[in-house]
């Protein structure tokens, strides 16, 4: 979505390879939707993903369901490469690798938001001191082209977003004036964290509750997220035990039964038992099945529904 001041709203997006949805622009709102079982193929994504222009800031991603996220290195929230400005609030992230990624931007707010079974709830980086010190020594031109595209010292963008008229001012690599307000993480192993040298003395931290204890999902955090029609929401697990077994767990995070089966496979070609996986899940319900393997060397693993264009549908890889 592109352009200024559009609203994606009350929609319920599920069952993608890739992200669900892509921003750039301007004071958009992405509110109520319910967004499931995206990212299912890709890494360094986001089920919402915006970046690469200090410009683009008024954005508001509010009380929205983000859950079953993907394999690995995925977030609910991506705010990629210098994103500035935007407003995160209101929503629920669970099980997701990170929460949310700020990824060396300023002025981003994270308010009010509940993140339950994440690796890490917050991800926060100052990537233009490290690998990304090419936006700012003149090879890579991206954040001051865009910049200079803009009227900053004109309205409505001086009065909308004076922030522009000095964020090139002294150290622009250092990412500042982000905030972590009233949050709320739930057996996460990570609150926070640090990459670059960054501290918590780096980023405003205000009533944040941190509880180590896991917690179901109240059916009163995500009411009037999505569409009101219940759609299949089976997390995937694919785990090595073994140097010639793995262990599949199947379980059902959605709020109806589910049933289907999971088909395995190798690349390259090997045996593999069982080859199929059926399951009949309710609610909160889980299966645990051991697949065998039989292989002269290292390969790659997966298992995918049955019926999905995913192809192929959450791969795991696992080197024997």
């Amino acid at each position: 979505m592109k352009g200024v001041g559009n609203r994606v709203s009350g929609n319920t997006i599920h069952h993608s390879p890739h992200l669900a949805i892509l921003l750039a622009g301007n004071e958009h709102s992405i509110d109520h939707n319910d967004i499931h079982t995206v990212a299912m193929e890709t890494h360094d994504v986001g089920a919402f993903y915006m970046g690469r222009d200090w410009t683009q800031r008024g954005n508001h991603v509010d009380a929205n369901y983000f859950h079953n996220i993907g394999h690995s290195d995925v977030n609910a929230i991506y705010l990629d490469d210098f994103t500035s400005g935007t407003l995160v609030t209101n929503n629920v992230v669970e099980r997701s690798h990170r929460g949310v990624l700020i990824g060396g931007g300023h002025d981003n707010i994270i308010r009010s938001n509940r993140f339950i079974a994440c690796d890490m709830a917050i991800h926060f980086d100052a990537r233009g001191r490290s690998w990304a010190k090419s936006w700012f020594d003149g090879r890579d031109t991206t954040l001051l082209t865009g910049l200079k595209a803009v009227p900053v010292d004109q309205e409505p963008w001086r009065t909308r977003y004076p922030e522009l008229l000095t964020v090139t001012n002294g150290d622009p690599a250092y990412p500042k004036g982000n905030r972590l307000e009233n949050n709320t993480a739930h057996a996460s192993p990570l609150w926070v964290f640090y990459k670059d040298d960054l501290t918590a003395a780096d980023i405003a931290q205000t009533g944040n509750q941190i509880r180590p204890e896991a917690t179901p999902i109240r059916p009163e955090w995500v009411t009037g997220m999505g569409l009101p029609n219940q759609t299949s929401v089976i997390e995937e697990r694919l785990k090595k035990i073994s140097p010639t077994q793995a262990r599949l767990t199947l379980t059902n995070r959605g709020l109806a039964p589910a049933s289907g089966i999971y088909d395995i496979w190798a690349d390259p070609s090997a045996a593999v038992s069982p080859a199929s996986v059926p399951f009949t899940l309710k609610p909160g319900e889980s299966k645990e099945t051991t697949i065998q393997i039989q292989a002269n060397g290292p390969i790659r693993l997966g298992a995918g529904s049955r019926g999905e264009t995913f192809s192929p549908a959450g791969l795991n890889l696992l080197n024997f």
